[in-house]
């Protein structure tokens, strides 16, 4: 069959089934003559896709093993492709002839297909020949096809479906400078960057209500996501938008258009009424609990509160307070940390809470910082449908909204809220009941749980976060690795996490449910056995038959 057929009988074929989309198209056709394509890795049914972008046919980069395959094998007479193997260079100097000779290559720099949805080890070998040609290197993210059963994520990551739509978004063109050797490493971290920033220009930005509606398609609207036991048990996405919805109706019903404030949510009702504050389109202003009377009025007044909201004693109720009610203190400074050309906007979010220095500080944000933040994170941590989360980050801070709320929400994980604030034994008692795998927080405050839980309390942990208070990381660390076999992965200041990329690409970070605490566990048992070991030897020492002199 001639390449132009086959050319538009694939595209009729995933045009009806997946309906394909492609953007960014006008990079592809201003890249030149020499081209390397390099895309993340979802499915068997990439190379295919990716197919539809050439006229000319694409030389395609293949694992050797699978190559191998009994069921690749035929395919690959309609391709041509280099089965690619690190310890034999000899396809990967085809390849650049190849390229050096106008034909478009097709690489996966993953070198497999992901097992976590998210971009896993990087390798070089697209930058490399890039650099030795001086061809055009092209960034391409798949969105939608890891969720077809020809793919090799977890059923429990993701909800299979037969056909998806599937998008392919091409990125800015990366130009090496020179083709010299050093410059692979710079053309790899800018490849690396390029396809995560296009992983996460996927979410749907716009709002809270937007990015949530395209969490629900993709992980369905029975999936557990609240739980706050023993008060209300589990709340499914469908729960959750129910009630929200019914605070809204309730929030529509007041004639003021002023910001509304809040108390830091740490309930699943709280939650809905904050989502409902959100997704109506006013500015909301989220306070701390920790938070004085005359401190709450002085954050109010100036984040501009017109009526404070709380969960009333009815099943969709809300009790209002208005700001009339407050008598403000004035002898509260309050600090404004929010940018230049920021403030009470709509649907804008102001965080209230007290710094190191007990001044009150007001920070206002849009709805797509936070959720681009949010999506920086997923493209850092593996958070899947099976785990489950608890933040111990008041909702008051960006980082607390950010990780404790908007990030599982939008990945399908379960979130964890204890309620009130309480002793750290009962809570790690909590976590331990709630089977909690990924848990969040302040250095020093998951030092002090850490220190008061047993070792069974965190069997199901996989995922430790830890946020500022850099002079105790060492003895955190030391802490969870000794007691409970887990590393800690850290985060920054800001929303996003920093040193991130060698823990997600571990076996146990991308494995879901319970650890094993395999390390720690090991050693105990290993300092168990060795004394009895030394025993039993020197006993079949002293028991052992002696030769007798006179034989």
């Amino acid at each position: 069959m001639s390449q132009p057929l086959l050319r538009i009988l694939l595209f009729a074929i995933l045009r009806l089934f997946l309906r394909i989309e492609f953007r960014g198209l006008e990079h592809l056709a201003a890249a030149g003559p020499r081209i390397v394509l390099a895309c993340n890795h979802v499915s068997f049914a990439d190379p295919l896709i990716v197919r539809l972008l050439f006229k000319q046919a694409p030389v395609y980069a293949i694992d050797t093993t699978m190559a191998r395959l009994w069921w690749v094998r035929p395919a690959l007479r309609f391709a041509r492709t280099y089965a690619v193997e690190p310890s034999r260079p000899f396809a990967v100097r085809a390849m650049i002839r190849d390229v050096a000779g106008g034909a478009p290559l097709v690489i996966f720099p993953e070198g497999r297909l992901t097992m976590t949805g998210n971009l896993m080890k990087f390798y070089d070998g697209a930058a490399f020949i890039a650099a030795r040609t001086g061809a055009t290197l092209i960034p391409g993210h798949i969105a939608g096809a890891g969720v077809m059963p020809l793919t090799r994520i977890h059923g429990h990551k993701v909800r299979r479906r037969w056909f998806p739509k599937v998008t392919v978004t091409l990125g800015p063109a990366i130009v090496p400078v020179h083709p010299a050797r050093s410059a692979t490493g710079n053309l790899t971290a800018a490849l690396k960057r390029a396809l995560r920033e296009l992983a996460a220009g996927d979410v749907e930005t716009a709002s809270i209500g937007a990015a949530l509606r395209q969490a629900i398609k993709a992980h369905g609207i029975m999936t557990p996501v609240l739980e706050d036991r023993p008060v209300a048990g589990a709340w499914t996405y469908a729960k959750l938008l129910a009630r929200a919805g019914a605070y809204r109706r309730c929030l529509n019903d007041t004639a003021s258009s002023a910001t509304i404030g809040l108390l830091a949510p740490c309930t699943c009702e709280e939650v809905a009424l904050l989502l409902a504050v959100l997704t109506s389109g006013r500015p909301v202003a989220i306070a701390d609990r920790a938070l004085s009377c005359s401190q709450l009025a002085a954050a109010y007044a100036a984040a501009g509160v017109g009526m404070v909201v709380r969960p009333g004693g009815g099943a969709t109720d809300i009790a209002t307070l208005h700001i009339e009610d407050f008598a403000v203190d004035q002898g509260h400074a309050v600090k404004n940390e929010h940018d230049a050309g920021t403030g009470a906007a709509a649907g804008s979010v102001a965080f209230l809470r007290t710094d190191v220095n007990a001044t009150l500080v007001l920070h206002w944000l849009q709805q797509d910082t936070l959720i681009a933040a949010a999506a920086g994170v997923a493209m850092r941590l593996d958070l899947t449908r099976a785990d489950k989360l608890y933040c111990g980050l008041s909702m008051s801070e960006p980082q607390g909204l950010i990780y404790g709320l908007i990030w599982p929400l939008l990945r399908g994980a379960g979130i964890y809220l204890s309620g009130r604030k309480k002793p750290q034994s009962l809570l790690a008692d909590n976590l331990y009941v709630a089977n909690v795998s990924v848990l969040v927080g302040d250095c020093k405050g998951l030092y002090a749980l850490a220190g008061c839980a047993d070792r069974e309390d965190f069997y199901a942990l996989r995922h430790v976060v830890a946020l500022g208070a850099r002079d105790v990381r060492g003895d955190l660390a030391q802490l969870f690795y000794d007691k409970f076999g887990l590393s800690v992965t850290y985060g920054t200041a800001d929303a996003l996490p920093d040193e991130m990329d060698s823990s997600c690409s571990s076996p146990r970070d991308n494995s879901s449910g319970p650890c094993s605490n395999a390390r720690s566990s090991l050693s105990r048992q290993l300092g168990q056995v060795a004394p009895c070991m030394d025993q039993a030897k020197a006993a079949m020492r002293r028991d052992a038959p002696r030769p007798d002199r006179n034989e």
